[in-house]
Parts: C-alpha cells; structure tokens; sequence
C-alpha cells in the first residue's frame, strides 16, 4: 500500500524540478593545484605521480607477477641472495636504462603536445599501461647492488635488464629528453664491452690492513694474552 506522506514528498520535488535557478556570474574557475613554472612545484608534481605508481594495486600486483614468475626474486649480481624464502631479505626492483622519472616525463611531455587531459592520475594510468605491455626495463637488485649502482659505482648493462624499453623509446622519442637519449645511447655502448668479471671486482671482499706501529708502537700479543686472563681471574674472583 503506497505511503500517503511520501506520495507529497514526491509531489513536492517534481514542483521544485520545474523551477529554474539563473545564475548572472559565474567566477572563472582560476585554482591550480600545482604552479607548473616553478620547478619545485613541478617536481612535487612528479613525485606524487612516482609515488601514485608505486602505492597503486596495478603495481603491486605487477611487481607480485615478475617475482612468482620472472625470477625477480634474486639479485642480479650477488647470485646467492634472495627473498624466495624469507622477506627480510630486501630485493628492489630497479628501473633501468630509463628511469621511472623518465618514465613519468616522457608521457607528461606527450599529453602537453597532443592537448591531451593532464592529471597526475591519468599520467601514472598510462605509464602503468607501459609497465604491463613490458616496455619499461626492469632489473631486481638486492639493497647492496642497488646503492652502488646509484652511486655509479655498478653498471648495469642494457642487456640484463627485462623488459623491451627499445619499444618504448620507439613510441616515445619525441618526448623524451636528449639528455636522457644521450645517457641510454652511451650505456649501450658501454654494454657492448662490459664484463661482468669487472663487477665481481667491485662486489668481491677486500681485507683492508692498518699499519698502527707509528701510532701506537709494537704489539705485543703475549702481554694482551696475559692481561686478558688476569682480568678473567679477578672476575671469577669477584662471582666467588
């Protein structure tokens, strides 16, 4: 049986449909969330879309795919280190030869040329549509290998790396700084001698030996011996 108190409601909105509101001024809508020309704010910019790609299931699940099927899991240099049965071994996934950066940039700088609609969601969306079609090289590098390599103290050769970043260079070259074209042209030449006995060397562990006789004069091993078991014996003596 229909409710007599919400047929009048009814009544009451399809009167108010029929009404119509004017407005005479309607402010320019002139509020951006970040002042493009200012290279601080340009960069938050591009950090929150790094951070969107990063945080997002589309990426963890990427990332969830090339450990349990791509053998991402272990370094690529330290050939005994890997997380397969214990997370507390850290193994990153590093972007490279182009950065996520580049990355971020090279599609930015495509949607500014074509008047696409820019925001950071749709930027990340469709650097994420690149991660899944494997035209972004992807390397997995334990915390160690990934400083150095950072720090440049480790080279990765493109040919180590997965994924077909040729392709997206290919799509996007016109988009993508020179700079960044001149660095990938060099780190294939430097591929093309690279030695991976090299990287052992770098990697391998070095004794380190301290020269302290000018500073502190002989030791003499016999005299520590012999202090060491007095100090012991007072010990024992003090428990006693």
């Amino acid at each position: 049986m229909r409710n007599p108190d919400n047929l009048a409601q009814c009544d009451d909105i399809s009167n108010h449909l029929d009404e119509v509101f004017k407005i005479s001024d309607v402010p320019a809508f002139d509020i951006e969330d970040y002042d493009m020309s200012n290279p601080k704010e340009f960069r938050r910019f591009t950090d929150n879309i790094e951070r969107i790609i990063r945080t997002s299931l589309e990426y963890r699940q990427y990332v969830k795919f090339l450990r349990e099927n791509m053998n991402m899991n272990q370094c690529s240099f330290f050939e005994h280190v890997s997380n397969a049965e214990s997370f507390k071994i850290k193994i990153h996934l590093h972007h490279e030869p182009i950065t996520l950066f580049d990355v971020v940039m090279a599609v930015y700088n495509k949607k500014c040329a074509n008047r696409e609609y820019i925001s950071e969601n749709m930027i990340a969306k469709e650097a994420m549509y690149q991660h899944y079609m494997l035209r972004i090289g992807i390397i997995p590098l334990s915390e160690t290998a990934h400083e150095l390599v950072h720090n440049q103290y480790l080279f990765v050769p493109s040919t180590a790396v997965m994924g077909k970043y040729w392709d997206f260079i290919d799509i996007y070259h016109d988009y993508i700084d020179p700079e960044v074209l001149d660095k990938l042209k060099k780190i294939e030449e430097a591929t093309k001698t690279y030695n991976f006995d090299d990287a052992k060397k770098i990697l391998g562990l070095h004794l380190i030996h301290i020269d302290t006789e000018d500073v502190f004069g002989k030791t003499d091993l016999s005299a520590i011996k012999q202090s060491l078991e007095e100090r012991i014996d007072e010990i024992k003596n003090e428990v006693k």
